[in-house]
């Protein structure tokens, strides 16, 4: 079929892929328009390595963050939760990225226990107490067990490597934690 001398079909095909390619673009602009601010302000925390990574889900924002040496990681992680926007209504999953080895994983599994217990009892103090015994037995450079409101924050450093883990305050119903997986 013609119209004015040219095929429509062609035409038709042509003026759909152009738009197909304009669209595609303007998608592209618009996602970088709204993830370049988020992941300067993730790099802009104090203790960010390297490029944040950020996928939006829809209704979810994922993020991961690799983290070199934070001397404070409770509010390391609450700056990074501010930062991603978690109290605009968004819902943020934010992965935290470390250095571990298996070594620190094997040291942090052998704290399990440690504080299972604790976030079982409630017994806080014990728990530090014993998680600082234990963990002056294991040959780190630095360790750190700190307690916020719902979670418990541990850190654990050996030969330039770090390992975080972010636990809550409480074991959900069903038993001990124990894993490392972060």
């Amino acid at each position: 079929m013609r119209a004015y001398g040219l095929r429509v079909p062609i035409v038709l095909a042509a003026a759909a892929a152009v738009l197909s390619v304009l669209f595609f673009l303007q998608f592209l602009l618009q996602r970088q328009a709204v993830s370049l601010p988020l992941v300067t302000r993730l790099r802009d925390v104090r203790g960010v390595v390297g490029q944040p990574a950020v996928s939006n889900n829809g209704s979810e924002l994922d993020v991961a963050v690799h983290l070199g040496s934070v001397p404070d990681l409770p509010v390391t992680y609450n700056a990074l939760l501010q930062a991603a926007g978690a109290g605009s209504g968004t819902h943020v999953v934010l992965q935290i990225l470390d250095t571990r080895t298996p070594a620190l994983i094997a040291d942090l599994d052998s704290l399990y226990p440690i504080l299972d217990q604790g976030r079982q009892t409630g017994e806080f103090v014990t728990m530090d107490q014993q998680f600082d015994a234990k963990a002056k037995t294991l040959g780190l450079d630095s360790y750190q067990l700190l307690l916020g409101q719902t979670q418990m924050y541990v850190t654990l450093a050996l030969d330039g490597h770090y390992l975080y883990e972010i636990l809550p305050l409480t074991l959900p119903s069903g038993g001990a934690g124990g894993g490392s997986a972060s």
